[in-house]
């Protein structure tokens, strides 16, 4: 009996497995994923919603412990009340009031076209559009007013004022006392935008000759303070860009951007009968002039002395954060090729708006990168490539400090990388301190006084961790600690720990699971987690490659909770993943991240497909959606048919970046092949795009190992990809000799090194069918690269296809990518499952 019983199991979940079904269009289009998310102010609570590429929307409501209250379908959005006892639901039947703790429908306000806010100081009210009215209700009273919409509404929550602004005219509505007030200014209004920090509103109009400037300033009493300023003739040939006013802290300066209404045609428009004339002199090549950035055109006002100021010319733009007192603008020149013509370097100066005149700042020996104001516009920081140091020029006292050396005193930096390291820097205090990171540790420093600097991760003590910051510090006041998130490094294991300020530290890693939840240098849904206003507690999304983003609240920074239950993968012949280490011949270590089918039968042989860019074992927790194979083969599509996919990192080599890349994927395959009997040598592909795609030209090209690859919008021939044009028309010089080609020479310097890292030169010798892909109007790879190789493979008598798409670099239109995606899967079919060869491979568009 007990056989029977094991046996009828064993059946059972043999059945259960091969009913499975494998990923397909319908599975694309339906899958969803969560897009947004919110926590009540206590921490009880939590929305999210979740929504699929064909637009179905569904909102749920859970408790802390992740047992679901409410779930709606068409609601998108939501918000609690402060005492977290209601919530607002939003959607395309209206506005869902829910009572939270009766766990009862309040109502549906049906035909509301938005939610537009809750204010809860003295009463509560809502405010919603419903046609063209605009409405505010009473949630206590039940009293409603009826306004005609306005142009646009401002709260001032702080003060219980919210201001209807029209045309010419605006309302200020006391929300306690409800009173209203009707100011005309008698202008056709432009933008209008508010300033806490000075209690500064800004209407700008600027629609009409001889319009104006209108600055209300609030004072104690809620009373405005009137300031009106006339402009002259000056902006009459310019639009508004809107959405672009902006206000200095002090609220005496602000900013916004204009753009010519009738714009004269450019310069460079000076050849008769369509000649173009090329000259060495010429900063640009003339193919690039048509895409050369115009600068934006941002202007720059001063309340003190009523002057306008363009923070532009023909030869500068705006490159700081817009909304201060000082800009920092740089010279317009060719930058992409500054690496042989230094000339071409831009210069960056400081203007001060309320007294416009161009200051330089950056030693001339600098050269600079990630040029920043700091939120108060006390500091500008960079980086110098030069010495890789980090310098901070304080504006008042013109004083440059090296920070890097400040913090090469604690004698734990590692690296500032240029890329990487200054993005995410933060100021606290006012502008008073500055932190940031380099490789590994996160730092807290003084610019002014270098007796203030401390490395608050404890430097040395934990050597394979990566701390960044992973909350928006603003301007804390009162706080004495930080959060951070962390990141293992070979592992990739995730997760949190605080860190006190003002000391240096040993922070305890109390979270670090096998997952991803936040980590900035990953993008993938990987979002910055959230906090309540009452308690610690972080709502953050959880993912791993075989799991996708979920809602985890965790508690205290030990515990964590799962609150969403978002699985689309229950019903497909799902995929598992595993870390994979080798060896290469230099006797470095490579990694890769290996995917099967989740339940693999390990007695046959399966086909593999190797998928690289550049270093991608950091992805080693992200989750793979399911989609179209646009770019790099989609895991679970493949997977869900019995396709093993292995993604190995390329580790960087000068000036030899093909054969670097084949010891990667050959090492790689045989360590794979080796040790894992199930893997079918013999049927082994490629799959790369851009990068990726001139990889598999080069390994298709250099290796017996492979059955077949498929590349999409890669390089062959890096001779002539030398000398064309990409990314708007400029030379590809740059990127062959110092970006991702990494030649570090030119090709008659070195013929030989661009000779062997093509693949065209070795068309004669190739075993390994290859499928090409290039859109016609690919502008960053242009499809004469493919069309080489393919010539060259053709008259060669190897079997090599091309399609050819009208479409750019990478592809975004639904019923070409679905094409693609038919024709690349039958393309392994063909070569890796011993499936038939479908109609196009054998007959192209001819017969």
């Amino acid at each position: 009996m007990r056989f029977l019983l094991t046996s009828f199991l064993l059946f059972l979940s043999f059945f259960l497995i091969a009913q499975k079904k494998t990923i397909d269009f319908e599975t694309v289009a339906n899958w969803r994923s969560i897009r947004d998310y919110g926590i009540s102010q206590d921490g009880n609570y939590i929305w999210y919603a979740t929504a699929s590429d064909k637009g179905d929307v569904m909102l749920k409501v859970m408790n802390n412990n992740g047992n679901k209250i409410l779930a709606l379908s068409d609601y998108r959005e939501a918000t609690f009340s402060n005492d977290s006892r209601q919530i607002f639901i939003w959607g395309r039947d209206g506005i869902y009031e829910f009572d939270l703790k009766k766990k009862q429908k309040k109502r549906v306000i049906t035909e509301a076209n938005e939610f537009l806010f809750l204010h809860e100081i003295g009463t509560k009210k809502i405010g919603y559009e419903k046609n063209d009215s605009l409405i505010i209700e009473d949630l206590e009273s039940k009293n409603i007013w009826h306004f005609q919409r306005p142009k646009k509404t401002i709260l001032i929550s702080e003060k219980s004022l919210l201001y209807l602004i029209r045309d010419s005219s605006m309302q200020q509505l006391d929300l306690i006392n409800n009173k209203e007030i009707n100011i005309n200014f008698g202008h056709n209004l432009t933008d209008a935008t508010y300033d806490s920090s000075s209690s500064s509103l800004i209407l700008l109009c600027l629609e009409q000759v001889n319009e104006a400037i209108f600055k209300y300033t609030l004072d104690k009493t809620n009373k405005l303070k009137r300031q009106k300023i006339e402009i002259d003739s000056t902006l009459n040939n310019f639009g508004f860009a809107q959405g672009s006013l902006k206000i200095a802290d002090d609220g005496n300066t602000i900013t916004f951007r204009v753009y010519e209404k009738e714009s004269a045609p450019p310069k460079w428009l000076k050849a008769k009968n369509d000649l173009k004339i090329w000259n060495y002199q010429d900063k640009y090549l003339v193919s690039n002039l048509p895409y050369v950035d115009n600068p934006e055109m941002w202007i720059g006002f001063s309340f003190k002395n009523a002057k306008l100021s363009k923070l532009w010319s023909d030869s500068t733009t705006l490159v700081s954060r817009e909304g201060s007192r000082y800009a920092v603008v740089k010279t317009l020149t060719n930058e992409r090729e500054a690496f042989w013509n230094t000339n071409w370097l831009p210069r960056y100066y400081i203007i001060d708006v309320e007294e416009p005149t161009l200051r330089k700042f950056i030693p001339s020996s600098h050269k600079p990168v990630n040029i920043k104001l700091s939120p108060h516009s006390k500091y500008i920081t960079w980086i110098d490539t030069i010495s890789s140091h980090l310098f901070c020029f304080q504006i008042k006292t013109q004083n440059i400090t090296d920070v890097s050396k400040q913090i090469e005193k604690l004698g734990t930096i590692k690296k500032i990388d240029n890329i990487y390291s200054h993005a995410d820097d933060q100021w606290i205090s006012n502008d008073k301190y500055l932190i940031l990171h380099d490789e590994y540790n996160v730092y807290q420093l003084n610019p002014e006084n270098e007796n203030e600097a401390w490395c608050l991760t404890a430097g040395n003590n934990h050597p394979t961790l990566r701390f960044r910051t992973a909350e928006l510090l603003d301007d804390i006041i009162g706080q004495d600690s930080i959060l951070l998130t962390v990141k293992e490094d070979i592992t990739h294991r995730n997760g949190f720990t605080k860190v006190k300020l003002y000391a240096n530290g040993n922070p305890d890693i109390t979270i670090l699971d096998e997952c991803l939840y936040y980590y900035p240098e990953i993008g993938a849904n990987s979002k910055m987690p959230i906090k309540s206003k009452l308690i610690d507690d972080l709502l953050v999304l959880r993912q791993t490659a075989e799991n996708q983003p979920n809602l985890y609240l965790i508690k205290k920074l030990s515990t964590a909770v799962q609150i969403s239950k978002e699985d689309g993968s229950k019903e497909y012949a799902w995929f598992q993943s595993r870390l994979i280490k080798t060896t290469l011949n230099d006797s470095s270590i490579n990694y890769g991240l290996l995917y099967l089918p989740k339940h693999l039968d390990t007695t046959k042989r399966h086909p593999i497909i190797f998928n690289f860019y550049m270093n991608r074992s950091f992805e080693r927790f992200q989750f793979r959606t399911p989609a179209l194979s646009t770019v790099n083969v989609n895991v679970p599509w493949y997977t869900s048919r019995g396709y093993i996919i292995c993604v190995v990192d390329i580790q960087p080599s000068v000036g030899n970046t093909g054969p670097k890349a084949l010891d990667c994927i050959e090492q790689m395959a045989k360590h794979l092949t080796r040790n894992y009997k199930w893997i079918d040598s013999t049927k082994m592909g490629l799959q790369g795009q851009s990068f990726g795609g001139y990889i598999t030209n080069f390994v298709a090209t250099h290796s017996t190992l492979f059955a077949a690859a498929q590349a999409s919008s890669g390089k062959s021939d890096l001779i002539s990809g030398y000398g064309g044009l990409s990314f708007g028309e400029g030379s590809d010089q740059s990127i062959q000799e110092i970006g991702q080609y990494n030649l570090q020479t030119t090709p008659w310097s070195h013929p030989q090194v661009y000779i062997e890292n093509s693949s065209v030169f070795t068309s004669d010798k190739v075993n390994t069918p290859l499928l090409l892909m290039h859109g016609t109007y690919d502008n960053n790879v242009k499809i004469g690269q493919s069309i080489e190789i393919f010539t060259s493979l053709r008259r060669a008598g190897k079997p090599v296809w091309l399609l050819e798409y009208p479409m750019g670099h990478i592809m975004s239109d639904e019923t070409q990518a679905r094409d693609f995606q038919i024709k690349q899967q039958e393309f392994f079919d063909f070569y890796l499952m011993g499936k038939p060869m479908p109609d196009w491979m054998k007959n192209g568009y001819s017969k």
